[in-house]
């Protein structure tokens, strides 16, 4: 199903790994094919790693496929609900975390990887002080996922 909303905040736990690749994969593959009115952020369920840049494994991983992050980590926001049309989870905890704290739009909670026929029901493994080959196996699980969002097809 593609997503009549554009406004998209991706969640996982620090903001370091995960959600700020995911981010940086999203508005890559809008802007590669030229899909307007989309907009992308991240945010991590913990505010501890708040104004670090993301790992760099999750930035390398991003800019050897040319999707640079630019991103800071952030803590989701109170205003984060109403502000944004979909808050993607990373992992089921997130999307728990999601539904807790915005009951009112628990309707726009999903889970990322949801969104790639081939993989409902999985979570976005996460790969926080593993090697760079395990950043390299999520972003072979998240651009399927994103493709998916984005109403593209399979590659």
């Amino acid at each position: 199903m593609i997503p009549t909303s554009r406004r998209v905040l991706f969640v996982c736990t620090g903001n370091i790994c995960r959600s700020p690749a995911a981010e940086a994969i999203a508005r890559g593959l809008a802007a590669q094919h030229s899909l307007v009115g989309w907009s992308f952020d991240s945010a991590g369920t913990y505010h501890g790693h708040a104004g670090e840049e993301a790992q760099p494994h999750s930035r390398a991983l991003c800019a050897r496929l040319g999707f640079p992050i630019t991103h800071r980590a952030r803590g989701i926001r109170k205003t984060d609900g109403a502000q944004f049309d979909l808050l993607i989870g990373l992992a089921h905890e997130h999307v728990r975390q999601l539904k807790g704290h915005f009951p009112e739009h628990a309707g726009k909670v999903s889970l990322m990887r949801d969104w790639d026929p081939q993989s409902v029901g999985l979570d976005v493994e996460d790969p926080y002080g593993e090697p760079y080959a395990a950043y390299e196996e999520m972003g072979e699980v998240l651009i399927p996922a994103i493709r998916g969002l984005l109403g593209l097809p399979p590659r």
